[in-house]
């Protein structure tokens, strides 16, 4: 299970704009796969499941728990909770 770091809601309305534009030029910099395994992770909530992920993709868990752990690593807006 994957964590979202906060609610957007409350971040957007306590970030200054220079942090808003960083996150936006941080997504803006992801691929298209990810962005899109981003957005759907958010409506489920602050907590997420992989294999949730993937079976709404048609993925491999795998492959989206890796992907998963490249955005920790290189980006910091998931992180995970527990398998």
């Amino acid at each position: 299970v994957w964590h979202l770091t906060g609610s957007v809601a409350d971040a957007a309305r306590r970030m200054p704009d220079s942090v808003r534009g960083l996150i936006k030029r941080k997504l803006a910099g992801l691929d298209r796969t990810d962005r899109r395994l981003l957005a759907a992770a958010s409506l489920a909530g602050d907590e997420f499941d992989a294999a949730v992920l993937a079976r709404v993709f048609h993925a491999d868990a795998g492959r989206v728990g890796e992907r998963l752990q490249a955005l920790v690593r290189t980006h910091g807006l998931v992180r995970l909770v527990r398998e």
